[in-house]
């Protein structure tokens, strides 16, 4: 299986789920491309049977490089999509709003999975513990 992975990650917390995704798919046999969303191309995707998009939320909506890469993206009717979002809310109110991006270009919603960073973790301003095993076990069920 061919994934692409985009990315966008200010404080280094998403692009540490992404490392985790990538290194499991891998191990796994698959192809695995990691694109950052703020230095990618969207009309110029590569092809894939499953793409991932991480972003954060910040201020309440979604951070400008991973919004910008997804409405910029051409129509991907049918492929499938998984996401990843990091937080510092109760809430992530980033996942919705990638999704709803996604729907119009009317793609297939696989799987998602959040983050909350800050309060609440024991590493102060990080992910969570067992993030990793969390994520290995999303990979593992998306294929």
């Amino acid at each position: 299986m061919k994934v692409v992975i985009v990315y966008s990650s200010r404080y280094g917390n998403g692009k540490k789920c992404v490392d985790v995704v990538e290194a499991r798919f891998k191990a796994k046999g698959h192809s695995v491309e990691v694109l950052a969303a703020g230095q990618a191309d969207p009309a110029q995707i590569p092809p894939a049977d499953l793409y991932i998009f991480s972003g954060a939320t910040e201020a309440f909506g979604l951070a400008k490089p991973i919004k910008q890469y997804l409405s910029g993206l051409p129509e991907l009717s049918g492929r499938r999509y998984a996401l990843i979002n990091t937080h510092g809310m109760k809430k992530a109110r980033g996942l919705p709003r990638m999704e709803k991006i996604l729907s119009g270009k009317r793609m297939v919603k696989a799987a998602e999975i959040d983050f909350q960073v800050g309060d609440g973790t024991d590493k102060g301003n990080g992910l969570p513990s067992g993030f990793e095993a969390r994520l290995s076990g999303w990979v593992d069920r998306l294929g």
